[in-house]
């Protein structure tokens, strides 16, 4: 029961989040938010275990969690408002999810490489 109110509260979490880090006007209620909320921690669950970030089982860390609920509130923008006004939105947004994985790959080769670390095997 626990498990349940903790999941309603974190995806309440995660859609305000969203639905206030997205411009425009998404007109909708606490549930609507709560389900977005929820939906983005799974969507980012799902793409995180597929492209390897996460183990299996594994919950989508709070990040990824928003950035899925706003994919969310993106293709739901796409679909209600028209292609159109929606696609600088998306185009924004597509930067914004992917800056945080150059920097890593930055990171990663940087820091990482320079310290033997890189995780490449030697023969």
């Amino acid at each position: 029961m626990l498990s349940l109110i903790g999941t309603i509260v974190v995806g309440l979490v995660v859609g305000l989040i969203a639905r206030a880090l997205k411009p425009g006007d998404d007109s909708m209620g606490l549930i609507m938010t709560i389900i977005l909320g929820i939906a983005g921690s799974l969507l980012a669950g799902y793409a995180g275990r597929a492209l390897g970030w996460y183990q299996p089982g594994q919950a989508a860390g709070w990040i990824a969690s928003i950035i899925g609920a706003i994919i969310l509130l993106t293709t739901f923008a796409v679909q209600h408002r028209g292609i159109l006004q929606a696609a600088r939105l998306q185009m924004i947004l597509a930067i914004a999810a992917l800056l945080p994985v150059i920097m890593f790959l930055i990171f990663q080769r940087t820091f990482l490489n320079s310290a033997g670390m890189g995780g490449a095997v030697k023969g």
